[in-house]
């Protein structure tokens, strides 16, 4: 599995536990796109970011708990999540087991324990199939895409889309201004394929097209197309800021 498209939102409330967890999810290769603290906020965050998976913390500071939190992020996104906690009590399993969580893990957690709980997490969540609007890798060709709606095979230029994200494993989704489309190929695939290529890596998980690029905001490390804001990742600055300035 390319552990470049797996992208992890936390929901942690003691600090030793976050450092630990930044340190283990970056040494396994994965993204954190995300940490909270308290349930409260969790459900817009994970709306907006759409991580592939939700490490939960169970017992958390304030009114909500990881269990109702589990609840309500069933209800609202199928996103996989793994419960980790501190107590290994039996009613507590009982209790979060009722949200179907794809694995509850004890503190301290292992690193193999961890890798092995979202690897097999991901195997089991259903990826785009034929229904949904995709096309195959290798109906991307050196200066367009064929993207696969209904029935037919529909052109788009590289140059009409906004962005491009990962979208679960080896899928990514493009954006243009009139429609949205997953395609089943990797960032690194579709900038390798469309050379010269008209879009300019900005995050581990994002490519965009510069054209269509309205604000670098430097202190939060973030950029906005139209409405739509995108990280920027530190190692990818200079990239974008040296295409800026041949443009």
């Amino acid at each position: 599995m390319n552990q470049e498209s797996i992208r992890i939102f936390a929901v942690e409330d003691d600090f030793i536990h976050q450092e630990n967890l930044r340190i283990t999810l970056d040494e396994l290769g994965y993204d954190l796109v995300g940490l909270e603290d308290r349930a409260e906020h969790v459900v817009g965050k994970v709306k907006k970011i759409k991580p592939d998976i939700v490490l939960l913390d169970i017992n958390l500071a304030g009114r909500q708990t990881g269990i109702e939190l589990g609840y309500e992020l069933n209800k609202n996104f199928p996103t996989p999540i793994i419960y980790v906690t501190s107590y290994a009590d039996q009613e507590i399993y009982q209790k979060a087991s009722m949200t179907h969580p794809n694995a509850y893990l004890i503190k301290p957690v292992e690193a193999l324990s961890l890798q092995s709980s979202i690897e097999l997490a991901l195997q089991h969540t259903v990826q785009p199939d034929d229904s949904h609007t995709q096309w195959e890798s290798d109906l991307l060709f050196r200066n367009s895409f064929f993207v696969k709606i209904g029935n037919k095979l529909v052109k788009i230029k590289p140059e009409e889309v906004r962005w491009i994200e990962v979208s679960g494993n080896r899928y990514c989704k493009i954006v243009t201004d009139q429609r949205e489309a997953h395609i089943r190929a990797t960032l690194n695939e579709v900038q390798e394929k469309l050379a010269p290529s008209p879009f300019v890596r900005v995050h581990r998980s994002y490519l965009i097209n510069p054209e269509y690029l309205t604000a670098i905001h430097e202190a939060n490390q973030t950029l906005m197309i139209e409405e739509q804001e995108i990280p920027l990742g530190k190692t990818y600055k200079e990239a974008l800021l040296d295409r800026l300035r041949r443009q």
